[in-house]
């Protein structure tokens, strides 16, 4: 029904389909979640989660300070605990010999995972 809507006569109806044509469907991938992501990988989070590290890193780069240098990244290792207990920090690296980033969760006993 929504699709057959293609001006303004019925407002609200309208911006439902614009709202939704901008929709993007995840489907997160495990497997590519975990994979280093090359430094030229978009920074918009792929529908398969591909390129998650990338994604992090740039969050990470535009909100860490001198006080938070993980940025945003402490407050999703947070939200991530209440998830999954036992999380103690998350970091998005740069690995410079290979130019890819990578994501590592580590745990309280300080166990890290990739």
């Amino acid at each position: 029904m929504l699709s057959s809507i293609t001006n303004a006569e019925f407002p609200h109806l309208f911006a439902l389909r614009e709202e939704l044509r901008h929709w993007h469907l995840l489907q997160l991938d495990p497997a590519l979640l975990r994979r280093p992501v090359p430094t030229t990988a978009a920074d918009i989070l792929a529908a398969d989660g591909s390129n998650l590290a990338a994604v992090l890193a740039r969050l990470k780069a535009e909100t860490a300070t001198e006080a938070h240098p993980s940025g945003i990244l402490t407050d999703i290792a947070a939200d991530l605990n209440n998830l999954i207990p036992g999380i103690g920090r998350m970091d998005a690296q740069l690995h410079e010999a290979s130019r890819e980033y990578r994501i590592e969760l580590t745990m309280r006993d300080g166990l890290p995972f990739s």
